[in-house]
């Protein structure tokens, strides 16, 4: 980019920091096909909304309808998924850049061809170490898995019982199923995951059976999780720096330590949990201690797969009503508005606003409210940067290529941690690449407002709300535990794997649907408190029946309850029960108290499933003292 500015000036390399960085942008962490594919369809779509957006960038009539169509395609294509909705915003706000500064119909071919070259080039640094580093992504996701637990367990991001250590896993797991290896360095990525999930489900099971009143035992409880935290952190650094496993073994020790001094006065299954944990804890050490079956010894395959469902999804799921369908629509009569309005600014780069619009659009209203406050404080902060680097130094070459090197790497670097920070990198090296030579004001700041006015209005007419989703996705989770909790008492391995791979999709799922439906305003469903009641008792529920399996499964002598102690008939016809109640929820709209169908729980897993119930008659009652207040 350097030399892009030194040798076209500030204006003529932004085609090139489009095609590098909006493609750099669209790259996310995954396995290698996964990557790949993300690259060549953010640089195609990056590339031709660069030829669209120059070639009718001159005319007013051809700008507004393409716009309305790009942006309706842009919008629709996330049904394939989250790196075709990120390659549709990318794209959108390539040609809302370019058709807003009007090029002639000359300038089409070289500005699209600097923009294909430098993607071109950015994919290439991209995937060549990939191609070297030999699974280097997919022991990523290991380290990033193991730093998540080390964090849960220290009462951080949720805690133990929090969703981010159980979509890492579920990540993590389906990006090695999707990578292509196989033989030893297959079981090596499994067998790492599956021991951080069955410790997980260990210090499940240890906190459910321990006495709340003995606070000795409490405390010794906590010592231990900080050893076993610690015990991950030193894992995923190994996993990291090779060099560094030599701490292995004193993190093994304090861990072995802080298991036996927990051990003393702990019930029997609390001793099963503990030794579950131990056990885990000791094959995840030698895994990451012997010898990785990667490198080398990597018995991995480069072949890349075409993506089947994303695509069977985009040409055969006709839902007018789903979220990308109304997100579409939605998109479109923004951009034609926004791009209608920028035509009547009388700054010069009036893109802004439509680009604005583009960037902070989602399709749920409550990521959308989020991204909008964003914006518009991290656009303040870089307007603000800008002017003061100028008005201190002057604008010079050498100053626009240190800015938009800055920039650029915010922007990157915090991309997925804080979108504030994020936008103010992307910026500034917008300001330097266009705004430097003619005095950058406030105006920035106060186009940005006018795009997100425009954007939360919309979402307020027309929103898309996540909170309409909650009673289903509760549904789901209350039916895909009932089928799991049946099938841990059969002895088809094959059907408990998949039950159980179900069950954790659907607790993912649903928690994040109720989590995103706190932040949206108006009438739910189900009001936000009760989901979230419902959402922790079905999780606690989960947690518990996913703890047998995995003491089933690597007990090695231990004795062990058998799940008919814990889940019984009873319980099971409870979870029938209160997904049918969710499901008329969902589709009446109406919540009705129960039919009796509650009786004496005498287990944990029981009195879960009971509450969960409970919720829904607590609503009811809430409702009906709301109407009868209401008439009155």
């Amino acid at each position: 980019m350097s030399i892009g500015i030194a040798i076209y000036g500030p204006t003529g390399a932004f085609p090139f920091a489009v095609g590098s960085l909006f493609v750099g942008l669209a790259d996310q962490r995954g396995d290698f096909d996964e990557r790949v594919r993300g690259l060549v369809v953010a640089g195609v779509l990056v590339t031709v909304a660069t030829f669209i957006g120059v070639s009718v960038s001159g005319s007013f009539l051809a700008h507004i309808v393409v716009a309305g169509i790009f942006a309706a395609f842009c919008g629709y294509i996330g049904l394939a998924g989250p790196r075709a909705a990120l390659a549709g915003v990318v794209a959108l706000v390539a040609f809302t850049a370019f058709s807003g500064t009007p090029e002639p119909l000359s300038a089409v071919l070289p500005t699209t061809l600097k923009v294909l070259v430098s993607a071109v080039v950015m994919a290439t640094v991209i995937a060549a170490p990939m191609l070297a580093g030999r699974l280097g992504g997919l022991r990523t996701d290991v380290v990033v898995t193991l730093r998540a637990q080390a964090f849960a367990l220290r009462g951080l991001i949720g805690g133990i019982d929090g969703t981010n250590v159980a979509s890492k896993l579920v990540a993590a797991r389906s990006r090695v199923a999707a990578s292509g290896c196989y033989g030893q360095t297959l079981e090596w990525f499994e067998q790492m995951l599956s021991d951080t999930e069955a410790m997980r489900f260990g210090f499940f099971a240890l906190h459910g059976a321990l006495d709340e009143r003995d606070r000795a035992q409490q405390e010794r409880v906590e010592q231990f999780k900080l050893a076993a935290g610690e015990l991950l952190m030193t894992l995923a650094s190994a996993l990291e720096i090779p060099a560094s496993r030599r701490r292995i073994g004193p993190a093994l020790g304090a861990f072995n330590a802080a298991a036996g001094a927990c051990g003393e006065g702990l019930g029997p299954r609390s001793a099963v949990a503990l030794a579950r944990i131990k056990i885990a804890a000791h094959s995840l050490s030698q895994s990451v201690s012997g010898r990785w079956p990667i490198g080398r010894h990597c018995q991995f395959s480069r072949r890349l797969r075409a993506p089947i469902e994303p695509i069977s999804k985009l040409l055969h799921r006709r839902d007018p009503g789903s979220v990308f369908t109304r997100h579409a629509i939605r998109v479109s009569g923004l951009i034609v508005l926004a791009t209608g309005i920028a035509q009547l600014d009388p700054l010069d780069h009036s893109f802004w606003i439509p680009l604005t619009v583009a960037w902070i659009t989602k399709p749920d209203f409550a990521g959308t409210t989020m991204r909008v406050a964003q914006r518009v404080l991290g656009t303040a902060i870089g307007v603000i940067a800008s002017v003061l680097l100028v008005d201190l130094i002057g604008s010079t070459v050498p100053l626009e290529v240190v800015m938009f090197a800055a920039g650029a790497m915010i922007t990157v670097a915090f991309l997925a941690a804080n979108y504030t920070v994020c936008t103010v990198g992307v910026t500034i090296w917008l300001m330097a690449l266009l705004d430097i030579g003619s005095a950058p004001t406030g105006a920035r700041v106060l186009q940005t407002l006018a795009a997100g006015l425009l954007v939360m209005a919309a979402s307020r007419i027309w929103p898309t709300r996540t909170s309409s989703q909650a009673a289903a996705g509760l549904a789901d989770l209350a039916t895909a535990l009932r089928n799991y909790c049946t099938s841990i008492m059969g002895v088809d391995r094959t059907e408990r794997t998949e039950t159980r791979a179900m069950m954790l999709a659907a607790s993912l799922k649903a928690t994040t649907v109720v989590e995103e439906s706190g932040h949206e305003p108006g009438r739910h469903l189900i009001h936000y408190d009760y989901a979230l009641q419902i959402d922790e008792d079905l999780r606690a529920a989960t947690a518990i029946a996913a703890s047998f399996d995995e003491l089933d499964e690597s007990g090695q002598g231990l004795q062990l309850a058998s799940p008919r102690s814990e889940i019984t008939e009873s319980s099971l016809s409870s979870l029938d029960h209160l997904a049918v109640r969710l499901r008329a929820v969902q589709e009446s709209g109406v919540v009705t108290l129960g039919d009796g169908h509650g009786h004496q729980t005498t287990t944990p897993f029981e009195r879960l499933v009971s509450e969960a119930d409970r919720q829904l008659d607590e609503l009811a009652v809430y409702r009906q003292r709301v109407s009868v207040a209401a008439r009155n």
